[in-house]
């Protein structure tokens, strides 16, 4: 098998299903130091079971609660590893993944809503359900490239979705872990 330099690929078996995962080497963002989106295995990852946490605070991760809500939201909270705050990112030909969470619902790019934020519905595959995540940690939406973005303070808060800013900031950047 030939050697990449920017990917390697890896096949995961999760429950009788083969499931390709992508994983790409990080690169060091220059304005935060260290590469912030690495997981404990020091890699961006596509993949399956990953928490999504701000580098603002990493005891802060993304959180759904489509299993208690009849109008579900997302939203930064404390992380806890529940099945609420596990995210998969697929595998797209384009190179775009959509995040699917808990029971099956999918982040979505809530266009139209003032602020535009992060939303969660049922799966449709839109382009306003596909995100592409970079090697800095930035999580952008593949129609308008815009990212997904946070605002302190961190607990309840929505996720908006914004225009990536020209500097790398921690307010946009994540990292992934399991």
């Amino acid at each position: 098998m030939k050697q990449l330099s920017k990917q390697v690929l890896e096949t995961v078996v999760l429950i009788g299903l083969t499931v390709a995962v992508t994983v790409a080497l990080a690169q060091p963002t220059p304005s935060l130091g260290a590469s912030p989106v690495l997981p404990e295995g020091g890699t961006v990852v596509h993949g399956v079971n990953f928490m999504v946490k701000t580098v603002l605070n990493e005891a802060f991760c993304i959180e759904t609660d489509v299993a208690v809500s009849a109008t579900p939201s997302v939203y930064l909270a404390q992380c806890t590893g529940r099945p609420n705050q596990r995210w998969t990112f697929t595998d797209g030909n384009d190179g775009s993944s959509v995040v699917v969470g808990d029971r099956g619902f999918c982040l979505k790019a809530e266009r139209g809503a003032e602020p535009e934020k992060l939303g969660i519905a049922t799966c449709d595959y839109h382009t306003d359900q596909r995100f592409t995540v970079t090697p800095a940690g930035l999580i952008k939406e593949r129609r308008s490239d815009d990212c997904l973005t946070i605002n302190s303070p961190i607990s309840g808060n929505a996720i908006l979705v914004e225009e990536c800013r020209d500097q790398l900031v921690a307010e946009q950047t994540w990292r992934f872990a399991q």
